[in-house]
């Protein structure tokens, strides 16, 4: 299939960026002819998605795909002279870009909580779970029997100043890449150092795959809270809930202070992380969520 891909920005890698790169490198595995289209190309993600022998566009006057399968308002704009059956996947509920455009062919929503407020706007949607890399992000290094390595993906300077806190007090090692101050695009090997994860969304579920523990937290400015909430340690259990809001925090809501988070770092379990690598795998895999997608197209 000839398929077009649009994502806002492929700079530097973030949430929607890793995930149109893991769309397109399973696109291309799969012997689809892919394009990409965005707004600003420069920087890592766009480096890596040539690599793959990807052309990247900044618009069209005409031409003609199988599929376009895009990311935000912007992209969509962008590739409104593309004949194709359009599909718009909202990743969120609050910013701008990710809010639902008229005409698409179809609308897809990461998780329950966007599909309810597509719903609220009179939009139909079939949820497909944000896609990981499997192949990518897996297990490299075993995780330590007892607590020793920290890593916070959170953008939040007040969780940062939390975790450096409480990392202290239990006496474990802490590294802080915000991707914001300190974009990287080999993430994974940052994970898999790392015995336990502190982030949200894409991040939580990229540390599931490795086989790390997670706890699920971040203070976001679009969302208009003042503390820093989360849904905190991540379990067999708790896991296909947080799901529902995308593992953004939003489902549990629990209130952080650094007593609350040393709590929550208390209940580290090696054995978890069995689970939440096959849970990612069975569940989140991106050869998945391919197949689901092109199983909308009509």
């Amino acid at each position: 299939m000839k398929i077009l891909v649009g994502n806002n920005r492929l700079m530097n890698p973030g949430g929607s960026e890793t995930y149109t790169y893991a769309i397109v490198k399973e696109l291309v595995e799969c012997g689809h002819a892919v394009t990409c289209i965005t707004s600003d190309s420069s920087g890592m993600v766009s480096d890596k998605i040539r690599e793959l022998n990807v052309p990247i566009k900044f618009n069209f006057s005409f031409e003609k795909y199988d599929v376009a399968l895009l990311s935000h308002s912007t992209s969509i704009k962008l590739s409104e002279n593309v004949q194709a059956f359009k599909i718009q996947t909202c990743h969120g509920v609050f910013p701008k870009l990710e809010q639902p455009v008229k005409g698409m062919d179809a609308y897809v929503a990461i998780s329950e909580e966007v599909q309810q407020h597509l719903a609220s706007k009179g939009i139909n949607s079939t949820i497909i779970r944000n896609g990981i890399d499997c192949s990518r992000f897996k297990p490299e290094i075993l995780i330590n029997e007892k607590l020793q390595n920290v890593l916070s993906l959170a953008h939040s300077d007040n969780v940062n100043e939390m975790l450096v806190k409480a990392c202290k007090e239990i006496g474990c090692n802490l590294k802080i890449r915000n991707k914001y101050i300190y974009p990287v695009w080999d993430i994974e090997n940052w994970i898999n150092e790392a015995d336990l994860v502190v982030g949200l969304g894409r991040g939580a579920y990229e540390a599931a795959a490795c086989g790390r523990n997670v706890i699920i937290l971040d203070q976001r400015n679009y969302t208009n809270i003042d503390i820093p909430i989360g849904d905190g340690f991540l379990t067999k259990d708790n896991f296909p809930k947080f799901l529902e809001n995308n593992c953004s925090g939003r489902y549990s809501r629990k209130p952080f202070t650094v007593d609350v988070l040393v709590d929550e770092m208390g209940k580290y379990n090696y054995s978890e992380s069995y689970f939440l690598r096959d849970f990612v795998y069975e569940n989140l895999n991106i050869k998945k969520q391919v197949n689901e997608y092109l199983n909308l197209v009509r």
